[in-house]
């Protein structure tokens, strides 16, 4: 009986089945610097404006405080994606000890499309994305120094061009803005690793093409940022993030990475000229979620 039973249950057994392989692995588009945002793909615009070439690069910069003889340095990294320069980022560096000592500036350029449209470059160009990130690479045991990320919607007031600023100008300005509604504290030994992006807040500088600058002055670069008495704004696509960071109790070593991505446009002769293609257009939900008014609160990055 146990037999008889034993093969009746054999044969209602189902047959195994076979495992089903498993999905090849798509690993995800990443670009050379971690953390970056998507910048190989295209923005979609709101509406025709003819034929250009999507073009993005990566600049980074490696920052060291708290080392002998600039013990007492401070900076701030200025970023924005202009759309109409290479250019991407503003520093200021500064000894905050020594007041009346003239502040140091540089900027950040994005490589390969830093020529003027009449010096070989893009004739045009509008911005498209803008991304940024801070990683810091000083060793566990020695980490603890204080920075700060400020998200500004509208032009900075500044005292003058930053080029003339001295480190008592500086010193005034980083108050200033440490003590903005939008800015976040962080520290080196919580917070090793940070990025965001910038937002669109002219639309209509955001849309349209505009003469291609190439590589700029960082005065230059602020226009597009900032006012102050005696300067002539330029186009302000996008927000600008700026970067602070205090002197530190010890040494601190940090990478700040800027990617940006634009439309360009080039002579029709040129090889980037005969690869420009129609620009994508967005469908219409994205375009009603593009012009809807801004949201008041807070957020990431």
């Amino acid at each position: 009986m146990p037999k008889a039973r034993a093969a009746q249950s054999k044969k209602k057994a189902a047959p195994k089945q076979a495992a089903k392989p498993l999905p090849p692995h798509k690993p995800a588009v990443k670009l050379a610097s971690q953390g970056m945002s998507n910048l190989v793909t295209n923005v979609p615009a709101p509406f025709f404006t003819g034929q250009a070439l999507g073009v993005y690069g990566i600049v980074r910069d490696t920052l060291t405080l708290g080392v002998a003889p600039s013990a007492n340095k401070r900076a701030m990294y200025f970023i924005t994606n202009c759309g109409t320069t290479s250019t991407v980022a503003a520093v200021m560096t500064w000894q905050s000890t020594d007041t009346t000592t003239p502040v140091g500036t540089a900027v950040l350029n994005v490589p390969l499309i830093g020529a003027a449209d009449d010096a070989g470059g893009p004739t045009s160009g509008r911005a498209q994305k803008c991304t940024w990130s801070i990683h810091v690479t000083t060793p566990m045991l020695s980490r603890g120094s204080a920075y700060y990320v400020a998200n500004i919607d509208t032009r900075m007031l500044l005292a003058k061009a930053p080029s003339t600023y001295t480190a008592n100008d500086a010193n005034s300005l980083f108050t200033t803005l440490i003590g903005f509604p939008t800015t976040k504290a962080h520290d080196t030994a919580k917070d090793s690793y940070v990025r965001g992006s910038a937002h669109v807040t002219d639309f209509n500088d955001y849309n349209n093409f505009a003469e291609w600058d190439g590589n700029v002055t960082a005065d230059s670069f602020m226009l597009h940022t900032s006012i102050w008495p005696t300067a002539v704004p330029n186009v302000r696509p996008m927000s600008t993030t700026v970067l602070i960071f205090d002197v530190p109790a010890n040494p601190q070593s940090v990478i700040i990475t800027v990617g940006a991505r634009f439309y360009n446009r080039f002579p029709t002769d040129t090889i980037p000229g005969r690869m420009m293609v129609d620009l994508p257009l967005a469908q219409q939900h994205m375009i009603n979620r593009l012009t809807r008014p801004p949201q008041v609160g807070g957020g990431a990055y």
